[in-house]
């Protein structure tokens, strides 16, 4: 059973178009909805796929804390035995995801993250990707480019190595310190590079979350 996850905040105007896209591959499709305050659970609701399931936190809580709903909800109560996770905003083009999956499975991989074309990013963007990747290899050993990408698919079985902390992108953080302490079978595919003249996604990363990334790279370091 592959289930998409996909965290939602405040993303009425753009996540019909990429539930429309997701490949037949994947055979569930759950969209979190992180306590948005605009029409998000209904437009998704309004979209007719049998594949769709919608659940809701009551307030807005962090892209992480979605992430880590949708994924334990993938498991306990749709039977997940791969995950894929992905944005809500479109900044990942959802075909993408079938390459990823054979991949995932022709190499008997544990994860397979999507690799932006980091070249066609602003300069403070991609300063900041490249920044964290150099944080997360001291951190665990792990050798990444692209540090922020959500396109990710993996095993579910990977789950007992995650410690899936984090309530904001710290999640996304310690999910690759954890990844590459546990020496995990991970690859990395080029995928279409979407980059939007303004930040497309309502997730913002607040100064609380970008000190909580900080922690989780300092306790990582010093645990080594």
């Amino acid at each position: 059973m592959i289930v998409a996850v996909i965290p939602a905040y405040n993303e009425a105007s753009r996540i019909a178009s990429v539930l429309r896209a997701i490949p037949q591959r994947i055979d569930r499709i759950l969209v979190v909805n992180d306590g948005s305050t605009d029409a998000t659970a209904s437009v998704v609701a309004n979209v007719s796929d049998p594949r769709i399931v919608l659940v809701s936190h009551e307030h807005n809580r962090g892209m992480g804390a979605a992430l880590r709903t949708g994924i334990l909800y993938a498991v306990s109560k749709l039977d997940a035995t791969v995950i894929v996770t992905l944005d809500a905003d479109g900044e990942h083009d959802p075909i993408e995801f079938v390459k990823i999956l054979n991949h995932l499975s022709r190499h008997d991989l544990d994860l397979v993250c999507g690799e932006r074309d980091l070249t066609r990013m602003p300069f403070g963007r991609r300063l900041s990707v490249l920044t964290m990747a150099a944080l997360i290899r001291l951190a665990s050993g792990l050798v990444v480019r692209d540090s922020q990408s959500g396109a990710r698919a993996f095993n579910a079985s990977l789950l007992r190595r995650l410690s899936l902390s984090g309530d904001g992108y710290e999640f996304t953080t310690r999910f690759l310190i954890d990844v590459g302490k546990a020496k995990s079978r991970i690859a990395f595919m080029r995928i279409k590079t979407v980059i939007p003249d303004r930040r497309m996604t309502q997730y913002r990363r607040a100064p609380s979350s970008i000190v909580a990334v900080i922690r989780e790279l300092i306790g990582s370091s010093i645990q080594l």
